[in-house]
């Protein structure tokens, strides 16, 4: 199977894969949580994108935390964020991510954490 068939061949509504585990909303999950609404809060900007964009690369680790919080399973996030990914272009109209749509390739969580966490310090 080809990697662009197998990416949709695991491709499934979220009812379809209920992995979310029900992890826990610990008092470290709590804590980051209210970080990122009071970081969220005191950098509000012209649009509610641009401010969780700011929120988000100033603390990219903050998506485990949302990503929790919402209910949502690691492989459905890091499945949606990839193809995202690869639909997206940048305003130049660049798109995101180098690879072709051939050679897609599923991309962990922890690679978008990092990703972002590299263009944060860009910034």
């Amino acid at each position: 199977m080809r990697k662009l068939q197998e990416f949709w061949y695991c491709v499934a509504p979220q009812n379809d894969i209920p992995l979310y585990r029900g992890e826990a909303l610990d008092n470290n999950v709590v804590t980051d949580l209210i970080a990122f609404l009071n970081y969220y809060r005191d950098n509000i900007q012209k649009t509610f994108s641009e401010s969780i964009q700011k929120a988000l690369l100033h603390n990219p680790k903050f998506i485990n935390n949302i990503r929790l919080l919402l209910g949502i399973s690691n492989k459905r996030f890091y499945l949606d964020m990839t193809y995202l990914a690869h639909i997206s272009t940048t305003s130049a109209g660049e798109r995101i991510v180098a690879e072709k749509r051939e050679d897609l390739t599923k991309h962990s969580t922890a690679w978008f954490v990092g990703k972002l966490s590299r263009k944060g310090k860009e910034e």
